[in-house]
């Protein structure tokens, strides 16, 4: 059943501000209700004064003489400083007022006014800037309707009636005629009582949201957990703080054991049921608790059992051994990723080697020959050993069917071996590539024919000279 909050004819100078952390609380002064109670204590605040200002000015305006405070309206004569004496704050009666009392009042008046009227300036803003204002609210009064006519010193009654929905409804007597207005002093069964309830309505007069839904009678509604804020029964995200006020804040059942988070303002623990007893008050072990003074971890078994306690670090004992690997460590047969020197020197190629320095090898150590001079040109390489070989590598061009005198690039001192291929062209040929004349300085190439296909084709030939 919705209820009305209760309201307080109180001025509230802030209005609080809903934060996105707020749970949802009603009731009289819950979080939800905050801003509305807040307005609707200022709107009882500034309705209670309004009126009374209606009725202060209503009686100014209904007296004989409403300034009767003052001095004689006919040519008062005061000269010097005239003086009276100071009345009391509060003074309400015929005694004279002198500067004090009423700088005294001013300043009262300011005091009290909330923060929007507290000056001169905000006063003439809020009566129009009128420098008149005084002529004009008279003129106004002097236009109103006196109460004891009862209404009748309106100039327009039809109009009037029109104006404010009276319609023929304001002419009509009251009684349980067909066209009469019902007596709503007594009963009368073609109406509903205006605090009675209605037995059945086929739409509301006014559509209402429920949930953020429309709503007005005429058709079903389905409302999900989103439209409440509320997580499906399966699944769903939590987006927001999940705030218990109770010690145990979750208990996970599953497998006939409880476990329990609780948090007793001392410590935060897990806690444990018996077997079959899920349902039930935790029993004696603590595996867990967190001081949240300190933040020291406690492990154990019993409520009374001695506690390993560590900040944030992993735990060991004799049950619990930490591997060579957690604690950055070799196994006893193991490897090790890198070491400043070996346990034993080795040799490498005949040079010993422990790790502690470079070394340096020879072609001699590798069972190689070195290299002792090179040189090179145009389409060729060659390079001499330090056991006197030299192997020449070069390609030239030339044509099928042309033959070539070849030179080379170095001297040998021994008819060399050589090895020569030909990078012809894509097409056929009938010819085969032939090496006579070899000697120290060089060879001729010669061609064996099998058919003229391919004669003058430019191609290329590569060769491969070793010796000494």
């Amino acid at each position: 059943m919705m209820a009305n909050l209760p309201e307080q004819k109180e001025w509230i100078d802030g209005i609080y501000q809903m934060e996105t952390s707020d749970p949802v609380i009603g009731g009289p002064g819950g979080i939800s209700n905050r801003q509305a109670e807040q307005l609707a204590w200022r709107t009882a605040y500034l309705k209670e004064h309004q009126e009374k200002a209606g009725e202060d000015l209503l009686s100014h305006t209904k007296a004989a003489d409403p300034h009767t405070q003052y001095a004689p309206k006919a040519s008062p004569e005061l000269t010097g400083i005239p003086k009276v004496p100071t009345a009391a704050p509060g003074t309400n009666n015929e005694q004279a007022a002198n500067t004090a009392y009423v700088m005294a009042a001013i300043a009262a008046l300011v005091n009290g006014s909330p923060g929007a009227l507290d000056t001169l300036k905000e006063l003439a803003a809020e009566l129009g800037n009128d420098p008149n204002f005084s002529t004009t609210i008279l003129n106004k009064l002097a236009q109103k309707l006196e109460k004891e006519q009862n209404g009748a010193d309106i100039p327009d009654k039809a109009k009037f009636m029109d104006n404010v929905g009276l319609k023929s409804a304001a002419t009509r007597a009251v009684g349980s005629g067909a066209s009469d207005i019902p007596d709503i002093t007594v009963g009368d069964g073609r109406y509903l009582w205006k605090t009675a309830t209605a037995v059945a309505a086929t739409k509301l007069a006014a559509a209402r949201k429920i949930a953020g839904i429309a709503f007005d009678g005429t058709t079903d509604i389905a409302l999900t957990p989103d439209n409440v804020g509320a997580l499906p029964i399966a699944g769903g995200t939590l987006t927001g703080n999940l705030i218990s006020t109770v010690a145990d804040v979750l208990r996970m059942v599953y497998g006939g054991y409880g476990a329990i988070l609780r948090q007793d303002g001392g410590g935060f623990y897990i806690l444990l049921t018996n077997k079959d007893a899920a349902n039930g008050a935790f029993n004696s072990l603590r595996p867990l608790r967190i001081d949240l003074a300190t933040g020291n971890i406690e492990f154990g078994q019993t409520a009374n059992a001695s506690v390993l306690q560590e900040k944030g670090q992993r735990v060991y004992s004799p049950n619990n051994k930490p591997s060579a690997a957690d604690i950055g460590a070799l196994p006893a047969a193991g490897t090790a990723a890198a070491a400043t020197k070996l346990a034993t020197a080795r040799k490498i190629n005949g040079v010993t080697f422990d790790g502690t320095a470079d070394i340096n090898l020879t072609p001699q150590n590798l069972g190689l020959v070195g290299i002792v001079e090179t040189g090179s040109g145009t389409g060729y390489y060659w390079r001499k050993y330090a056991d006197g070989k030299i192997e020449i590598f070069a390609r030239f061009s030339s044509t099928y069917g042309a033959v070539s005198d070849v030179v080379f690039p170095k001297v040998f001192t021994e008819i060399p071996l050589i090895f020569v291929k030909e990078n012809g062209t894509t097409g056929d040929n009938g010819w085969l590539i032939i090496v006579k004349n070899l000697s120290k300085t060089g060879f001729t190439v010669g061609w064996n024919v099998f058919s003229a296909t391919g004669s003058g084709s430019a191609m290329e030939i590569c060769y491969h000279a070793i010796g000494s």
